[in-house]
C-alpha cells in the first residue's frame, strides 16, 4: 500500500510519465501535426504535451491519463518482482551493507553522470523554483501606499496621453478606415480631442477634414448627454451598447448621425431600459477600457466628460479600487487633489519617469543608420563561422527578396565563402521552407510557420501582386492560372517529383515546367529543396522543348547529342513539389491575433533593431507599419521596446529593442569595411529618407555599395561596369574596398567570368589613376577605353 501511495504521489511528476503521456496522446491523435507529411519538432511536441497534461489533470477519468498509468505500471515497471525484493530487504532475506568507495558502483554510475551533467550545463538561473516577490511587493508599496508612492510630473502625463490618444506626431490614424477602428477602440471621444485628432490627421496626411470624414458617412454618432460638458463621438456599431450601459436613464440624451463634417441626422434613442445589474456590469467594463487612454484624472473630470452622475460613478470606481485595478490619491506633482488612475497606466508612468531620469540619448547622424543595420547582421565582424547559416537566416525569415539574390548577394555578404551545400543540408532537415511571390521573389520561413507567412500576404496568393523593382525587365506573367492544379496534385497534401508529374499529366517537360513555375510565383506550390530553385535560376525557369522524333532511324550526330545535353541540364531533378495551403487557418481569438502580431514585431526587431515607417515598406504587407503600429504602441507601454529619436533625418516615431539601445549606446565599429547589394534587406537605397536618398544610388540588383564605417567609399553599378570611388587612389584601404569585385568573380553561385569596367568616376577606365590598385588585386587587361579584370590565378 505504501508503494502505491508513493507511486501515486510522485510518478506523475517525473519525465518518464510525461514522455509516456506524450506517446499515448500521439497515438490517440490528440497531438496533431500541421499535415500528414510534416513532422513536428520534438520540442514543440513536448510543449504541447505538457500543456495538455496540465489541462486534463483535473479530470477523474480521462482515458489518456489512465492509459499512461497502465503503460507505466504494466509495460515499464515490474511491480510484482519489485514488491518481492522490497519484502526480502525488509525481512532481512537480502542483506545490504554501507561502504565508501573512491568511484561509483556500476548502478550508481548513471546517477553520478546525471549530477555532473546537470551542473556542467546549468545556467545562472536562480535555484528557487518560484518567482521572486521583490518586484510585486515593490509595486504594491509604490502604487498602493500613499506615503511611498512617487508623484508623476505633468509633462510625463501629457506625453503619455498624447501617445495613448494618438495625438502625438506620427501616431495619428493614417486613413479613414484606421480612424474608424480607432473610434471603436476609444469607445467615446470628447469633441475637443476629436477635433484635435482630425487636425493632426490633416497635417500628416495632407487630406482635408471633409475628405477624411466622407468615407465614414453614417458610421459615426455624435451624442450629447444631459450632464456632459461637451459632445462625444462614438461609432454607430457600438452606439446601442454604450447607450444601454451609460445613458439608459438619461432623458436629456441627444444623438445625431454624422452624415458629413457639417451635416447631422437625428438618431433615435432606446426606450427599453436594461436591468440595473447588467448596466452596472457593462459600465464597469466600458469605463475600464475608456480610462486606458488617460493618466491620473479627477472623478469630476470623468463625470463631467461622460455625463455620469457622481453617485453611479462612485460605485463603479469603488469596485475598481477594491480590485486593485485603480489607485486613488494625489498622483500629480504639486497637485494635492485626489486623482484616479488605472493601475497598469500608473505602472507605465512610473517606468516613463525612470526612463526620463536616465541620461538623454543624443540622436545619431543619418549615416550611422547603415552601419548600425550592418552591425545587427554581423557584416562588421572580421570573421564568422562557416556553419553560421542558421543564425544568418533567422533574422531574414519572411523577407521577400529576388530569388537570385539570396545565394549570389544576400548570404555571401554575411557569410564570406558561402557554400550552397549549407543551404541544401538545412532544407533537407525539413525545418526550413521557401515560398514564391510576384516578380520572382521568395521568402524563407520555418515549416511550422508556413501558415503565418501565407497569412501575412495582402490577399490570397493567386491574386497577390507587388510593385516591380526598377530592374525587373524579365518578370514572369502574374495572370491567374486558368485551370486548377488538381490534375498535377490529386492529393493536396502529397508530394511529387518532376518525373511523377510528367507521368500524371502526360505533358511535355517544357509546358509542365512553365506551369509549375507560374504556380510558384503565385504562391500556390513550392519544392522541398533549394536545388530545384537554383536549377530554375540557371535556366531562367524554362526548359527547351525537344523536337518530335522522326519516324526513321535517328541520327546520332553531334547536334542530336547537344540537344539531349541541353534537356538534361534543364531538367529540375531535385526535390518534390507540393501544394501550399489554400485555406489559411484564422487565429482563434483576438488575444491570439495580438500575440501573433507581437511575434511579428519581435521578428522585425531581430532583423533591424530599430523600426520606423519607411524601413518597413519593403516587407510583406502584414509586416508593414500600418497593421503593426497598434502593437508597437502596446509593446512600448509594456516596456518591451522603447520609442524615441535615435537617428536624425527620420520624421516619424522610432522604436528600438532594449538590446539595440545598448548597441547604440556603445561605440560603433567605424573602422569596419563591408559591402552590400543595393537591394539587400538592410540596404537603405530607395527609402524615402531625404538626408540619405541624395547620397545613395537607386535600389537595383546590379548595384553594390562598399562602406568604411559610416563612409560610402565605393559604388559599383551594372555589375562593375561603372565604378565611383569616394576615396583617393593612394588610400591604403583601397584593396579592401575592391572586395566586392572579387566577390562577383569568385562567388560559388553564378560567378562572373570577367568584369568589363567602362568608366571610373565618369572617366574612361583605361586612363584611370585607380588602375594600379586594380592590377594588384586582379588579372587585368587594358583595352582602348575599357578595362577587363579576371580573378587572380
Amino acid at each position: 500500500a505504501q508503494l502505491e501511495t508513493l507511486l501515486r504521489g510522485y510518478l506523475e511528476k517525473t519525465g518518464l510519465f510525461g514522455a509516456r503521456f506524450r506517446e499515448c496522446a500521439g497515438r490517440a491523435l490528440i497531438l496533431t501535426r500541421s499535415g500528414p507529411t510534416q513532422r513536428m519538432p520534438l520540442w514543440l511536441s513536448r510543449l504541447r504535451s505538457q500543456k495538455l497534461l496540465q489541462a486534463v489533470q483535473r479530470y477523474a477519468d480521462f482515458p489518456i491519463l489512465l492509459e499512461t498509468w497502465r503503460t507505466c505500471l504494466q509495460d515499464e515497471f515490474d511491480l510484482e518482482n519489485l514488491i518481492r525484493v522490497l519484502d526480502e530487504l525488509r525481512s532481512g532475506a537480502i542483506r545490504w551493507s554501507e561502504v565508501y568507495t573512491d568511484s561509483p558502483s556500476p548502478l550508481a554510475q548513471g546517477v553520478s553522470w546525471q549530477l555532473i551533467n546537470k551542473y556542467m550545463y546549468q545556467d545562472d538561473t536562480p535555484a528557487a523554483g518560484k518567482q521572486s516577490n521583490l518586484r510585486q511587493s515593490l509595486l504594491q508599496d509604490l502604487m498602493f501606499t500613499p506615503e511611498l508612492r512617487p508623484a508623476i510630473s505633468p509633462e510625463i502625463m501629457r506625453s503619455f496621453e498624447l501617445k495613448r490618444q494618438r495625438l502625438a506626431p506620427g501616431y495619428a490614424p493614417r486613413d479613414p478606415a484606421d480612424l474608424l477602428d480607432w473610434v471603436k477602440e476609444r469607445l467615446l471621444i470628447p469633441l475637443p480631442e476629436w477635433e484635435q485628432l482630425l487636425q493632426t490627421m490633416q497635417n500628416e496626411s495632407n487630406l482635408a477634414i471633409p475628405d477624411l470624414l466622407r468615407p465614414l458617412s453614417s458610421k459615426l454618432v455624435r451624442l450629447q448627454p444631459g450632464q456632459a460638458i461637451a459632445p462625444l463621438i462614438t461609432s454607430l456599431e457600438f452606439w446601442n451598447r454604450l447607450q444601454a450601459a451609460f445613458y439608459a436613464q438619461d432623458p436629456d440624451l441627444k444623438a445625431e448621425l454624422l452624415v458629413s463634417d457639417l451635416a447631422m441626422a437625428p438618431l433615435a434613442t432606446q426606450t427599453a431600459p436594461a436591468p440595473p445589474e447588467s448596466r452596472d456590469e457593462a459600465l464597469l467594463g466600458y469605463l475600464n477600457q475608456w480610462l486606458r487612454f488617460y493618466g491620473p484624472r479627477t472623478p469630476d473630470f470623468i463625470a463631467h466628460t461622460l455625463g455620469l452622475s457622481n453617485e453611479r460613478l462612485q460605485i463603479v470606481l469603488e469596485d475598481l479600487i477594491e480590485d486593485n485595478q485603480m489607485i486613488l490619491g494625489p498622483l500629480i506633482t504639486a497637485d494635492p487633489t485626489d486623482q484616479i488612475c488605472l493601475t497598469e497606466n500608473f505602472e507605465i508612468l512610473l517606468r516613463l519617469g525612470r526612463a526620463q531620469a536616465r541620461p538623454v540619448f543624443e540622436a545619431l547622424r543619418p549615416e550611422y543608420l547603415q552601419l548600425f543595420l550592418a552591425q545587427q547582421h554581423g557584416l562588421t565582424e572580421s570573421a564568422r563561422p562557416t556553419d553560421a547559416l542558421t543564425a544568418v537566416l533567422e533574422p531574414l525569415l519572411f523577407y521577400p527578396a529576388k530569388a537570385l539574390l539570396w545565394e549570389t548577394e544576400i548570404l555571401p555578404a554575411r557569410l564570406p565563402g558561402y557554400d550552397p551545400t549549407q543551404l541544401d543540408r538545412l532544407m533537407q532537415e525539413g525545418e526550413l521552407t521557401w515560398t514564391g511571390s510576384a516578380v520572382q521573389k521568395i521568402a524563407f520561413s520555418l515549416t511550422a510557420e508556413l501558415n503565418l507567412i501565407l497569412e501575412l500576404q495582402e490577399s490570397p496568393p493567386t491574386h497577390a501582386r507587388e510593385p516591380q523593382d526598377s530592374d525587373s525587365a524579365d518578370n514572369t506573367s502574374l495572370d491567374p492560372i486558368p485551370d486548377d492544379l488538381a490534375d498535377l496534385f490529386p492529393d493536396p497534401i502529397d508530394r511529387y517529383d518532376f518525373s511523377a508529374l510528367l507521368n500524371k499529366t502526360n505533358a511535355r517537360p517544357a509546358p509542365l515546367t512553365a506551369r509549375l513555375w507560374k504556380a510558384v510565383w503565385q504562391g500556390r506550390i513550392t519544392n522541398d529543396t533549394f536545388s530545384a530553385l537554383r536549377r530554375g535560376l540557371e535556366t531562367r525557369f524554362q526548359m527547351p522543348e525537344m523536337p518530335e522524333t522522326p519516324l526513321r532511324k535517328p541520327h546520332r550526330g553531334p547536334g542530336k547529342r547537344l540537344g539531349f545535353q541541353r534537356f538534361k541540364q534543364a531538367l529540375p531533378y531535385g526535390g518534390h513539389w507540393y501544394r501550399l495551403p489554400a485555406d489559411i487557418e484564422p487565429p482563434l481569438d483576438l488575444l491570439e491575433t495580438e500575440e501573433r502580431k507581437k511575434d511579428c514585431v519581435r521578428l522585425l526587431l531581430d532583423r533591424y533593431g530599430i523600426l520606423f515607417r519607411e524601413l518597413l515598406e519593403k516587407e510583406l504587407p502584414g509586416l508593414r507599419w500600418t497593421p503593426l503600429f497598434r502593437t508597437l504602441r502596446l509593446m512600448e507601454f509594456s516596456g518591451e521596446l522603447l520609442s524615441g529619436h535615435f537617428f536624425q533625418g527620420i520624421m516619424g516615431p522610432q522604436f528600438v529593442s532594449l538590446a539595440a539601445l545598448q548597441t547604440l549606446q556603445q561605440k560603433p565599429p567605424e573602422d569596419a569595411v563591408f559591402w552590400l547589394n543595393a537591394a539587400d534587406p538592410i540596404a537603405l537605397c530607395g527609402l524615402d529618407l531625404p538626408d540619405l536618398k541624395k547620397h545613395l544610388p537607386a535600389r537595383l540588383t546590379t548595384t553594390h555599395l562598399v562602406f568604411h564605417g559610416t563612409r560610402l567609399v565605393l559604388i559599383s553599378k551594372k555589375l562593375g561596369k561603372e565604378l565611383v570611388f569616394h576615396v583617393l587612389p593612394e588610400d591604403p584601404r583601397l584593396p579592401e574596398y575592391l572586395s566586392v569585385l572579387r566577390h562577383l568573380l569568385t562567388r560559388t553561385v553564378q560567378p562572373l567570368r570577367r568584369i568589363r569596367i567602362e568608366s571610373i568616376n565618369a572617366l574612361p577606365a583605361s586612363c584611370s589613376p585607380y588602375l594600379g590598385a586594380l592590377q594588384i588585386a586582379f588579372d587585368l587587361s587594358v583595352e582602348h577605353r575599357d578595362v577587363v579584370i579576371y580573378k587572380k590565378i
